[in-house]
């Protein structure tokens, strides 16, 4: 045995030292897709694996409203990689070849809460809420502030719980938003000097249904008005200038908007032309030979 594994290490030395590079690890294969609808009130997904999967990432987008699932070091082992889905909740599962990366796309009926769970070679995606979880914070439903009104976001998926302002090292306006969950399916809107965030299926907290006033901090924004509608949160981002440029970034329960001034253009000038009169020159008859030879 001793002999056997001596002989082993050996021959693994041997195969580095003549340059002989050694298979890498096979991508895990998505094998099968089971929707299970048993449920009241929520739809389950199972994404079966041939083994465990390296690592996810998961966000919800609005136009069109899905649920989108990023697989590192994954690729699809199934006979189709698009089909319809008979359920209360999804419309259809699309699976895509990103490089080594698998993208699978789960078209919504509607944005609703979802949860992403690991269990062995499985992937559990669970669509929908748990009634218990909706008896359990309906304590904010019927509060009220004084100047706006407390509106209900019917089928809310998210909730915004904190908005902060801070000045970037370049000057840049960023507006910290803190969420319930990371559920977020924001839309970012340029209408001339204001920038409208539309946060939808959120609801806000009623403590934060004001205009801040950030106009101090030397930034392109002077105000941002949070209200909410029937199918969301809306932050109102007031502007100095129709100028300007916007981006988000989420990291977990939190989404950052940036909002710079627009970089001038740099428009390249026309090549220099002659100016100069039109010159005509006759060649006819003439030897080209002697011409070119002449000084």
């Amino acid at each position: 045995m001793n002999f056997q594994m001596k002989k082993l290490g050996l021959c693994v030395m041997l195969a580095s030292f003549a340059g002989v590079v050694l298979p890498a690890e096979a991508a895990t294969k998505l094998e099968n897709i089971k929707v299970d609808n048993s449920m009241a009130a929520q739809t389950r997904i199972e994404f079966q694996f041939d083994g465990p999967v390296g690592g996810y990432q998961d966000r919800l987008q609005y136009d069109p409203e899905q649920l989108v699932l990023n697989l590192s070091d994954a690729e699809s082992a199934l006979l189709k990689n698009d089909f319809k889905v008979k359920s209360k909740s999804v419309r259809n599962v699309n699976v895509k070849q990103s490089g080594g990366d698998l993208s699978v796309a789960v078209d919504l009926e509607s944005l609703v809460p979802y949860e992403v769970s690991q269990q062995g070679n499985s992937l559990y995606v669970t669509l929908g809420q748990d009634p218990r979880a909706v008896a359990a914070k309906q304590g904010y439903s019927d509060q009220t502030v004084v100047g706006k009104s407390k509106k209900t976001v019917a089928g809310g998926i998210n909730r915004i719980n904190g908005i902060n302002f801070k000045k970037g090292a370049s000057g840049e306006g960023l507006v910290v938003v803190n969420l319930d969950n990371k559920n977020a399916a924001l839309e970012l809107i340029p209408k001339g000097t204001h920038l409208i965030a539309k946060f939808h299926g959120s609801a806000v907290d009623p403590n934060l249904l004001a205009v801040m006033d950030v106009n101090d901090y030397g930034t392109l924004l002077r105000n941002i008005d949070v209200s909410e509608a029937a199918d969301g949160a809306v932050l109102d981002i007031a502007l100095q200038s129709a100028e300007f440029e916007s981006k988000h970034v989420q990291n977990g329960e939190s989404v950052v908007i940036t909002v710079v001034k627009k970089k001038p253009v740099v428009k390249v000038t026309d090549a220099p032309r002659y100016s100069g009169k039109n010159l005509s020159l006759s060649f006819q008859d003439i030897p080209v030979r002697r011409f070119l030879q002449r000084k």
